[in-house]
């Protein structure tokens, strides 16, 4: 199932500073996000990572992701940068692994909104090895998407982006915020998921389901 995100929020999302400069990572807002099952949900991930190449020709986007812009990349780093496309086209465990949750719980990805939490790629199929300036972005980046779109909930689908969430914001105050393992990452269905999938069902249930 193909579902398309909402554009409801996109010319005040289209004015941060990073969605300027890459707007193909706007975050996902499903069309029932406001009015479904779901108490507004934002769904929280890590990073994206960018295609495989020469290691000067990698270097040279991953490390000066932030002066340059979309139009700097190559058709293939735009699609897998996609916000959108990846959390529903994405045939990769991680996108896939939330889907079928979803699922599982009688609802898709219309229910709910996504982003990374760091704004920068990492390498391919590497989990990002975050500097002082990507935690700053990224945190500016949701503290302000927040302030936009409003969720209720937030659950954090990895722990290192977790880690270095700063809530101290009251954009942030009287949230329900939780956090589980990565669902590309073993501990996703260890010791019967406790610590991930089924963790990601029970706060859906205690917490978001109307």
């Amino acid at each position: 199932m193909n579902v398309k995100s909402s554009t409801k929020f996109d010319e005040m999302l289209g004015k941060l500073r990073i969605y300027q400069k890459h707007p193909q990572l706007l975050p996902f807002i499903g069309k029932n996000y406001e009015n479904g099952k779901f108490n507004k949900l934002l769904i929280i991930g890590e990073s994206h990572y960018i295609e495989s190449r020469k290691k000067e020709e990698w270097d040279n986007i991953i490390k000066n992701w932030y002066e340059i812009s979309n139009s700097d990349l190559s058709h293939n780093d735009i699609g897998w940068t996609t916000t959108r496309g990846t959390i529903t086209e994405s045939e990769a465990r991680f996108n896939g692994n939330i889907r079928s949750v979803l699922r599982e719980l009688g609802e898709d990805l219309s229910s709910i909104s996504f982003m990374n939490f760091f704004q920068r790629p990492a390498y391919y199929k590497q989990s990002i090895e975050h500097s002082k300036k990507d935690i700053e972005i990224a945190n500016e980046t949701l503290r302000l998407v927040c302030d936009i779109i409003l969720p209720d909930c937030l659950l954090f689908v990895s722990k290192k982006s977790y880690w270095k969430f700063d809530r101290n914001s009251d954009v942030f105050q009287n949230k329900k915020i939780e956090a589980v393992s990565h669902p590309a990452c073993a501990w996703w269905y260890k010791n019967g998921g406790k610590h991930g999938k089924q963790k990601f069902i029970d706060f859906i249930k205690n917490e978001v389901q109307k």
